[in-house]
């Protein structure tokens, strides 16, 4: 049984296979090294930060949204990935 966010990240990875342009990195959290959020994307040599959340969750929780901050920082974008009331994905850009 998965549960809600391993349904969005299985969506997400799903779109991510079809798009044979976009390189994708998803790290395995161990609490070993530094944290960070779910995916990790490169597209056209523009870097993005991915949280995904279950249905309904629209907020990254502080330490992701520190890491966002970072991602930002240097030059990349961070968005928060959840499913829509259709199941499809709902991207959200997070700029703060």
């Amino acid at each position: 049984m998965q549960t809600p966010e391993a349904r969005t990240k299985a969506k997400l990875k799903a779109w991510i296979k079809d798009q044979k342009w976009i390189y994708a990195f998803w790290p395995v959290q161990t609490g070993y090294g530094a944290a960070t959020v779910d995916c990790l994307l490169s597209i056209n040599g523009v870097f993005h930060g991915i949280e995904c959340k279950r249905q309904g969750l629209k907020k990254p929780t502080n330490r992701q949204a520190a890491i966002m901050r970072e991602i930002r920082a240097a030059g990349g974008t961070t968005w928060l990935v959840t499913l829509n009331d259709l199941d499809q994905l709902e991207w959200i850009e997070i700029t703060e």
